[in-house]
């Protein structure tokens, strides 16, 4: 039965439509093969996918704007179940991690000082990624909008 190692709850303002979960490492010990944070934008972009994973970075595109999305991040030790009557949209990708810790990320490059441990570097890890309504919309006085959508990403050890 799968057992969950570790969850971190955070958020991340949401800027262009998108947020990043990445590697402490960004851009460095990528494979020279993978897609580049550039190409990923452009994949994002160009396509229907909500969720585009390569080495060190998951971008995330979000159907609203400037706000402030809530998100989980677990780890576990082997595939979670399913709970797709909780989620709005549920999709699985694969992320490569040098350095075995990601962190939120906004699009202009202000990172969450919270962090997922792997435990474990230069590893490849499943990512369920799901998204549903948040819990009502709330505003204060010229800041980012909170409660429009929560996401959770629960990653385990790919096979």
């Amino acid at each position: 039965m799968a057992r969950l190692i570790k969850r971190v709850i955070d958020s991340v303002k949401v800027e262009s439509h998108k947020f990043m979960i990445m590697d402490d490492d960004g851009a460095e010990n990528r494979p020279l093969d993978e897609p580049s944070m550039d190409d990923v934008t452009i994949q994002l972009n160009s396509t229907e996918a909500w969720i585009v994973s390569a080495a060190n970075i998951t971008m995330v595109k979000s159907d609203d704007n400037w706000h402030i999305a809530e998100v989980t991040l677990e780890r576990w030790d082997e595939e979670p179940p399913a709970d797709p009557e909780e989620w709005t949209k549920t999709t699985t990708t694969e992320m490569s991690s040098s350095s075995g810790v990601v962190r939120l990320v906004q699009i202009l490059g202000d990172q969450s000082r919270r962090s997922l441990d792997f435990k474990e570097q230069a590893a490849t890890w499943t990512v369920r990624a799901s998204v549903r309504p948040g819990e009502g919309w709330r505003k204060s006085a010229g800041r980012a909008p909170r409660g429009i959508e929560a996401y959770r990403f629960q990653f385990w050890r790919a096979s």
